[in-house]
């Protein structure tokens, strides 16, 4: 099972997270699903080669609003391509993504900075409930 959606009084709190301060939280609305969103792609170097020692990372297309709430990490993902340059996401919940390649080190930290700065290069995808999108992606 794949965490789907959740939302407090319709407010989508994957990406917003709320603040439950001593108070009653009613309305909430979790929902998983066994047909998961998936994304999958090559990943190249500047030269065109599958690249093996690539990482990809995955953060919402309003990456501001992300970033300002603190990055929440149900809606982002950070993995190493495999050997080939292959990669597969398919844990994320449905949504607009930006998808960026970057080198293996910048995996474990990110930092709003570096998210502003590969957002203007990034390949925009959209994900659905069990449908898959291929995002091909390459590496500067």
């Amino acid at each position: 099972w794949f965490l789907r959606s959740a939302t407090v009084e319709g407010r989508d709190i994957l990406r917003s997270p709320m603040v439950v301060d001593g108070q009653d939280v009613s309305d909430i609305v979790i929902t998983f699903t066994d047909r998961p969103a998936i994304v999958s792609g090559l990943v190249t170097d500047a030269a065109g080669r599958a690249d093996g020692a690539a990482g990809v990372l995955a953060f919402p297309a309003d990456y501001q609003s992300w970033l300002e709430n603190g990055s929440p990490p149900a809606v982002a993902r950070a993995i190493a391509a495999a050997q080939t340059g292959e990669y597969t996401i398919s844990d994320l919940p449905p949504g607009d993504y930006l998808m960026a390649a970057v080198g293996l080190e910048m995996l474990e930290e990110w930092q709003p900075a570096m998210v502003k700065a590969l957002a203007a290069q990034a390949l925009r995808v959209t994900l659905a409930n069990g449908t898959a999108a291929r995002a091909d992606l390459r590496r500067r």
